[in-house]
């Protein structure tokens, strides 16, 4: 199976360098890049062809909701995680709204973000139980 393509999208480089780590415990996913805020996100786009976003709602210039809508007009087919630092309730709307496909709190990214990828693609992406094509 042709590992899961991420484009991560934070502007705290802890928690990228976090976020990293945790991704790449996976097998079947590969962080092709992250960016810091959503300009670069957009730039990033063409040239790496994600297959999954996850993208931090709260940035400086164009803010998560805003890249959201915008990617989501020009690539439809790449799926988008929107995540918060703050209370999922207060936001979860306005993600989906914008066209996110699932929305995660930050406190929560390790226990449930495999799940809800796994969720989103209808597979497994676990290294314990890989899927043949």
């Amino acid at each position: 199976m042709e590992a899961l393509k991420i484009l991560l999208v934070d502007d705290n480089v802890k928690f990228i360098n976090s976020a990293v780590r945790y991704l790449n415990s996976s097998l079947n996913f590969e962080l092709i890049t992250w960016a810091e805020s959503g300009e670069d996100a957009l730039q990033k786009l063409d040239d790496f062809e994600p297959n999954l976003i996850i993208m931090d709602i709260s940035m400086k210039g164009l803010n998560g909701l805003e890249t959201t809508k915008k990617i989501r007009k020009a690539h439809p087919n790449i799926k988008i995680i929107v995540l918060t630092i703050g209370k999922e309730e207060e936001y979860r709307g306005e993600a989906i709204a914008a066209g996110a496909n699932d929305f995660l709190s930050k406190s929560d990214f390790g226990p449930l973000l495999f799940g809800k990828i796994e969720s989103l693609f209808g597979k497994s992406f676990s290294k314990k139980s890989p899927q043949k094509e």
